[in-house]
């Protein structure tokens, strides 16, 4: 019981009363005891815990040493090695030496101590893309940088150690040469499009070619109009900037589009906006838009279809700031694209995937393409990348540090290979008191720390997939990280979820375990048909590998009968199902396998024979009516080609 209240203003000042007031009880009392006692009943004993707390603290801080923290020591000793890297210009000796710097703060740094590893990933990360640059004049271009500290750093983080840098820092040089002066100040924008358009970037849509304007013509846009930028373009992340100065519409249509619908960032209206052109759908006629000349303008007067709409509402959003996605997918019957696009709402983002995905959609990927690799995306972890708005810089990094250390230290795990135990340095505190172990426990620890600051940052999760693929998770630590991940991804983010999770449940060696797992996250995932069917076709997978065939028959079999009009996975389920009967001495099944499937799928309607061609209806038949003709069934087999043919004139 509490009998006596602190002062507001003490509390307010303090958070606790001043030591001097405690240490005047002390006096007071002839014993230490007798002091904490008394304490107690006039402060209370949460005042007193957080007193005692402190003094803990402090003779533990003591404990640790009167040397310098090991991040001052960071500091110099990357200073000595850029330093000697501007005087003899040799970048492989000073990527070097920044790899056993940080190989030494990996050995004895701290989990927690995420400063330390992010001032060293960050003198690793740079050195070794200079070193990769390979260009006339690197020390100009590390003299540049050391002066533009923010740039350099938003560089170092975001080029992907897989990437080659060699053309993002050309056009880092060329917009030093021509921009120097404004690098600094809109270092997102920079690294942004240096990452997207170091090399050219050209696109096709449907029948239409386009391709983007010059990057430093890009970048005078942006600046000049930043001011007219939805989301503007300075602090926006690069993760999401990139989403932005992936137009490939000409300056002067992004010009077009920033004077009609500047503040709209409504852009869902855009793909609406857009008449269909029903003749080329249904008839496969030529597209006025084509005809005329394919740029936004031509696309509002003429109009178009699906695909024609999606590029147009994705670009309107470019040119006034908002991050947007030409998106696409296909169902049972066809492909279409529809449009993706972010939103904030009060420090708080969300990509919406949903406007012009019809219901046939809803239940299948959407793909798009990841402009910095310029490989194919889901939008679930396209979507993820709104996890880093209200994250700050410093929580970016950290997660970017931690993820590159954990990735080291599973390299020196799969190479059974141990870090140096040799000490940091003899007058160097806050280190631990014996060297990092090389093992999966250490490696998710560092995984941990950097997610926990930053959430959405998928290539930590991912590393936790790689360690699954290389056997380097025990069965409880697969178990927790799945646990952990579909309580985070699971219902959000349901495909990246997935990506990760195959790895972590698909290695699992006992197979009624993985089953068991798979069953649980099939209850994560039924809201997806093409998830659904996924881990259905896993389990399946699974009891094929453990030589029960008749089970993994039974999980093909229901992906066929459940999902057989919501995608085109279902023709991969019927060919696991083939290979099965087969394999049993079935054989003689495998046409009544397909003629049911067929009679199981919806026949296309109101679109061209092109069109109708990428329908299961129309592939499976094919399929059937092979699978007749190589049984020698030819009457049979002709009137099912018949069949389809008919249904491909149909208008």
């Amino acid at each position: 019981m509490r009998l006596y209240t602190v002062p507001w203003w003490i509390e307010s000042a303090w958070g606790h009363p001043p030591p001097l007031l405690v240490a005047m009880m002390g006096r007071l009392c002839q014993s230490y005891v007798s002091a904490v006692a008394l304490a107690v009943i006039v402060l209370g004993p949460s005042i007193v815990s957080a007193a005692l707390s402190s003094d803990r603290k402090a003779s533990q801080a003591k404990d640790m040493g009167e040397g310098r923290p090991i991040h001052a020591v960071i500091d110099e000793r990357i200073k000595v090695i850029l330093d000697q890297a501007e005087s003899d210009n040799d970048y492989t000796k000073a990527s070097h030496a920044a790899s056993v710097l940080f190989d030494k703060v990996l050995a004895w740094a701290p989990a927690k101590d995420t400063r330390s590893f992010v001032k060293v990933a960050y003198a690793r990360r740079l050195l070794r893309q200079l070193r990769l640059a390979r260009f006339s004049d690197t020390t100009a271009m590390l003299r540049y940088l050391r002066r533009n500290q923010k740039l350099a750093r938003t560089l170092a983080f975001f080029v992907h150690p897989f990437e080659s840098p060699a053309e993002i820092y050309r056009l880092v040089d060329r917009l030093r040469i021509e921009r120097g002066d404004k690098l600094d100040q809109y270092a997102n924008l920079v690294t942004a499009i240096c990452c997207v358009h170091d090399q050219s970037l050209v696109r096709r849509v449907n029948e239409n070619q386009v391709l983007a304007a010059d990057p430093v013509e890009l970048f005078d846009y942006f600046v000049r109009y930043r001011k007219k930028m939805y989301y503007g373009v300075v602090n926006m992340p690069p993760e999401l900037l990139v989403f932005v100065v992936d137009s490939t519409a000409t300056i002067g249509q992004m010009q077009w589009a920033l004077q009609r619908y500047e503040g709209d960032g409504n852009i869902g209206d855009r793909f609406f906006e857009i008449k269909y052109d029903r003749n080329h759908f249904r008839y496969g006629s030529a597209k006025r838009v084509t005809i005329e000349g394919f740029n936004l303008s031509n696309i509002l007067k003429y109009g178009g279809v699906c695909a024609d709409q999606a590029y147009f509402a994705a670009s309107v959003g470019k040119a006034i700031g908002v991050p947007a996605a030409y998106t696409y997918g296909r169902s049972g019957q066809l492909s279409h694209a529809w449009v993706g696009f972010f939103v904030a709402r009060n420090k708080q983002g969300f990509w919406n995937f949903d406007v012009g995905r019809y219901n046939a959609y809803r239940g299948v990927q959407g793909i798009t393409e990841n402009p910095q690799t310029r490989q194919p995306i889901d939008d679930s972890t396209v979507a993820l990348r709104a996890e880093l708005v209200p994250s700050s810089v410093s929580d970016r990094h950290a997660a970017v540090a931690m993820t590159d250390a954990a990735r080291r230290l599973a390299v020196l795990l799969q190479d059974d290979r141990l870090l140096s135990s040799d000490p940091f340095g003899q007058d160097v505190s806050r280190i631990m008191d014996q060297s990092r172990t090389v093992d999966s426990d250490q490696c998710l620890k560092l995984l941990e720390v950097g997610l926990r600051r930053c959430v959405g940052f998928a290539p930590g999760w991912q590393v936790i997939a790689e360690m699954a693929e290389a056997e380097q998770l025990s069965l409880d630590q697969k178990i927790r990280w799945s646990g952990l991940l579909l309580k985070f991804c699971g219902r959000k983010y349901p495909d990246f979820a997935f990506d990760v999770l195959r790895p972590l449940i698909g290695t699992i060696r006992d197979v009624d375990e993985q089953i068991s797992t798979w069953s649980n996250a099939f209850k994560i995932f039924q809201h997806r048909s093409d998830l659904s069917a996924s881990v259905l076709m896993a389990q399946g997978e699974a009891w094929e590998a453990a030589g029960r065939l008749k089970k993994a028959g039974e999980c093909y079999r229901r992906v066929v009968q459940r999902y057989a009009n919501a995608g085109p996975f279902v023709i991969n389920a019927l060919q696991n199902s083939e290979r099965i009967l087969v394999a049993l001495g079935m054989a003689d099944r495998v046409i009544a396998l397909y003629r049911s499937a067929w009679g199981l799928v919806d026949k296309p309607k109101d679109a061209f024979s092109e069109f109708r061609k990428q329908s299961n209806w129309y592939q499976i038949g094919m399929i059937y009516v092979e699978k007749l003709n190589e049984a020698g069934k030819y009457r049979t087999a002709e009137r099912a080609a018949a069949r389809i043919d008919q249904v491909l004139g149909a208008s």
